[in-house]
C-alpha cells in the first residue's frame, strides 16, 4: 500500500511542476488565436496537377491531357482526357489507349477501373479514376496504333 501512496504523491508534484512550468511560459493561460490577416488554414486540401502534354517514353506519341476536376484531389474521383498525336511513321490504323495508375511503394494501383469513352480518331475521355491514398502515383497511358506502341508516364507526388 506504500507504493501506491508514494506514486500517487509523485504523479501529483510531478502535475504541479508541469502546471507551473507552463505558467511561466510566455502566453500561457491565454487562448491562441490568430491576429486578423493571419489566420491559420483549418485544413491543408491534397491537390494535384497534371502536366498539360507529356511524350511517351519511346518518343511515339505526343499526349495532351486535361483533368476534371483540376486541380486533382486525394480520394475525389476524377476524369482525364488524352489528345494522342502519332510522332513516328508506323502509325497508320486505328488509334487505341487505355490509362491505369498505380502506386510503386506499394504495389499496387487503383480501387477503381476507369471506364474509356472515344471522343473522336485520336481523343479520349476515361472517367472513374482515383486516387486514393496519399503517396507517390504513376498513372501509365498505353497508345497502339499500327506498329507503333508505346506508353506515356505521369508521376505525381498526391498529399
Amino acid at each position: 500500500m506504500g507504493n501506491v501512496r508514494e506514486s500517487a504523491g509523485h504523479r501529483g508534484a510531478l502535475t504541479l511542476c508541469l502546471a507551473l512550468l507552463a505558467a511561466a511560459l510566455p502566453g500561457a493561460g491565454r487562448a491562441q488565436t490568430p491576429h486578423a490577416g493571419h489566420a491559420e488554414p483549418i485544413a491543408r486540401v491534397p491537390t494535384a496537377m497534371f502536366p498539360n502534354s507529356i511524350v511517351s517514353e519511346d518518343r511515339a506519341f505526343a499526349m495532351t491531357l486535361a483533368t476534371s476536376p483540376s486541380p486533382i484531389r486525394l480520394n475525389e474521383p476524377f476524369e482525364l482526357t488524352v489528345l494522342i498525336r502519332p510522332l513516328t511513321p508506323d502509325t497508320r490504323g486505328a488509334l487505341s489507349a487505355t490509362v491505369d495508375a498505380q502506386m510503386p511503394a506499394h504495389l499496387h494501383g487503383m480501387n477503381t477501373r476507369p471506364q474509356r469513352e472515344p471522343l473522336g480518331e485520336d481523343k479520349f475521355l476515361f472517367r472513374g479514376l482515383l486516387f486514393h491514398m496519399a503517396g507517390e502515383w504513376e498513372l501509365v497511358i498505353d497508345a497502339a496504333q499500327g506498329r507503333a506502341r508505346d506508353r506515356g508516364v505521369v508521376r505525381l507526388i498526391i498529399e
